[in-house]
């Protein structure tokens, strides 16, 4: 990191956040992140599926798309990432190899 940037904020104590599907929004005590339409749904989608690993296609379907045909999964999960790391300095998901993407954060339904 360069002398003059300063890192960026996050906690040292390990939080959980909540998700509210509604209001779009991912947040604990002390912080918010807003969140896309699709964001959301992907946050959905990890935070409610029984197994720990979602795999891409029922991530894809998770937010209502061809899980055959859609191509832009892999930059709505980056997007996702660089937020949630740019504001916290930590990762929101991990990929999984040859399997799928799972929370590392931990991160219930405020409802």
């Amino acid at each position: 990191m360069p002398p003059n940037q300063t890192p960026p904020p996050h906690s040292s104590v390990h939080e959980t956040w909540l998700f509210d599907l509604q209001s779009r929004e991912l947040f604990t005590v002390s912080a918010r992140i807003q969140l896309t339409a699709i964001e959301s749904l992907l946050i959905k989608t990890l935070i409610f599926n029984e197994a720990r690993i979602c795999s891409k296609q029922e991530l894809i379907l998770g937010i209502d798309k061809d899980a055959d045909n859609y191509r832009g999964l892999e930059m709505c999960l980056s997007r996702l990432q660089s937020k949630f790391k740019n504001a916290f300095g930590e990762r929101l998901f991990r990929s999984v190899r040859n399997r799928g993407y799972c929370l590392v954060q931990e991160v219930k339904s405020a409802y």
